[in-house]
């Protein structure tokens, strides 16, 4: 038994060590995108292995993109290599209930695997890893860390900041490229940023002749305090009125806490009620807007309505409602761009994403 647990451990370092040499010499371009391998004989020569051995890093070669095989006629390097197509999407929580995922991940996740499943036209793949912050054990995490040891990823695309990856391939391996979808840089890894919703949204307002504004949004959007301060400045500034009892912010986690809330906004009487309301967040728009509904009032004719959506997915609404918010196909864009300029070392301008409402978003596609 013992003499059988080494031969195969002699035979796995044989097969580690081909893969190993002719994966970097694909990658370094000694063997470049559609050129001929040397035949299984000469490689067997090469390395001094059997054949077998030789064909179970061939076939994992091929499982994992780098070659193809065209029967008689030879092995070939594939056109698009994995570390030029393949980009990862990292997302810390996984897909259970005891993690609840915010809308925007949702619509994240849903383009990737629309972009994963269809062939998206530029040849390019989004491969989704979750579950990963904090994860070291898990096979997830590992799963993603052996495909960047293996190369198989042009690059990583964050959700989220980057600071709980110190220490890890993920921040460390060399020479790959990365981005986060952050408000703020960390580890030198560029940022894609979603710019200018409630300025946008404050407009907007103004433009339909709106006098007093009200504000919904969740906690994670107003953690620090500061995008209270910005929507009473710009309201003020843009001559509408505005109280410290007309902006709320929620736990997305209790989206269900948005209707009573509206419900209580809209029942006073109609100089101490608002005539606009931004729902900026769209985890909350179904029971926001359930609330407006159970206390009587009018919309558009009394209360006109915009809120948050993550195009193309938007939250359901029985009301005529505005949306404005981010196209997550142009945030998924914009990363894969990112990506392609660090590895061609092109310059990176800073990535911004600005907000659109729905006919923007319709006329761009």
């Amino acid at each position: 038994m013992s003499s059988m647990a080494g031969f195969r451990t002699r035979t796995a370092v044989k097969q580690e060590f081909i893969l190993s040499r002719l994966r970097r010499q694909i990658v370094e371009g000694e063997f470049p995108p559609g050129s001929q391998l040397p035949t299984r004989q000469v490689l067997g020569q090469r390395f001094g292995v059997s054949s077998a051995t030789l064909q179970r890093a061939l076939d994992q070669l091929i499982h994992d993109g780098f070659i193809y095989a065209r029967g008689s006629m030879g092995t070939f390097v594939s056109q698009r290599l994995p570390f030029t197509k393949n980009y990862g999407l990292v997302f810390p929580a996984s897909d259970i209930p005891a993690h609840p995922w915010t809308r925007f991940w949702v619509a994240l996740k849903n383009e990737a695997e629309k972009i994963s499943q269809s062939g998206d036209s530029s040849g390019y793949s989004m491969p989704i890893y979750l579950g990963i912050e904090g994860r070291a054990d898990a096979d997830e995490y590992r799963r993603l860390v052996k495909h960047i040891r293996d190369q198989r990823l042009a690059g990583l695309i964050f959700i989220s900041p980057v600071k709980s990856y110190r220490g890890t391939p993920l921040l460390d391996a060399p020479n790959l490229p990365r981005v986060a979808i952050a408000s703020e840089s960390s580890d030198n890894v560029p940022t894609l940023r979603l710019h200018g919703m409630y300025e946008k949204a404050m407009d907007r307002f103004r433009d339909l002749g709106c006098k007093k504004l009200a504000l919904v949004t969740s906690s994670s959007a107003a953690a620090t305090g500061e995008l209270q301060v910005r929507w009473a400045e710009g309201v003020a500034a843009r001559g509408m009125a505005v109280r410290s009892y007309w902006m709320q912010v929620l736990d997305v986690s209790y989206p269900q806490a948005a209707r009573n809330l509206v419900q209580l906004l809209m029942r006073g009487p109609e100089e101490d009620r608002p005539d606009g309301l931004f729902i900026g967040d769209d985890n909350l728009v179904e029971y926001a807007t359930a609330g407006l509904i159970d206390s009587g009032v009018k919309v558009p004719a009394e209360t006109k309505v915009i809120a948050h959506c993550n195009f193309p997915w938007p939250t359901p609404s029985v009301l005529p409602i505005e949306r404005l918010g981010y196209d997550v196909r142009e945030c998924l864009r914009n990363c894969v761009d990112a990506i392609d300029k660090q590895r061609n070392k092109e310059f990176l301008a800073p990535i911004i994403v600005p907000a659109r409402f729905e006919s923007e978003v319709r006329s761009s596609q």
